[in-house]
């Protein structure tokens, strides 16, 4: 179903929604000219196609700096990028992964409270038996997400 063809509307919806997911849908509808319900029913349907996956709160990254990132980039042996994903997913601490096309097959993001614990998750990961090679780019600035 996610091959579902996106109209100028929905985008618009999709965009009201990822400024700020609880803006009440008569506010959404108003700026589009269009009905509350209008709003609702599109949500839903796009809800129901997974294309919106879910709500979430971002915060304010000064409200808690303790918060270290890392992206690794991952070369795994030939064939085993689905088991290395399906391995490296089920981890509490990836908060992103990405299979890519290119000198790496895999990019996860890892989130640590410290460096410390960094240091520890990178060493978990490197075990994984089918992974060939990783590099690290922990994350010292964000300037924009």
């Amino acid at each position: 179903m996610l091959s579902q063809k996106l109209d100028e509307l929905d985008w618009k919806i999709i965009k009201a929604l990822q400024e700020d997911a609880r803006t009440p849908f008569t506010e959404i509808g108003k700026a589009l000219g269009i009905s509350d319900a209008t709003v609702h029913f599109r949500v839903k349907k796009l809800l129901k196609a997974r294309i919106i996956r879910k709500y979430t709160a971002v915060i304010n990254k000064s409200v808690d700096e303790s918060q270290v990132f890392c992206y690794m980039l991952i070369k795994v042996k030939h064939g085993k990028t689905s088991e290395v994903s399906k391995e490296l997913a089920a981890m509490e601490r990836v908060n992103m992964l990405q299979e890519v096309h290119g000198s790496n097959d895999i990019i996860i993001k890892i989130q640590a409270t410290n460096l410390e614990e960094l240091r520890n998750i990178i060493t978990t990961i490197q075990k994984v038996s089918d992974i060939a090679t990783s590099e690290y780019l922990t994350i010292l600035k964000t300037w924009k997400e």
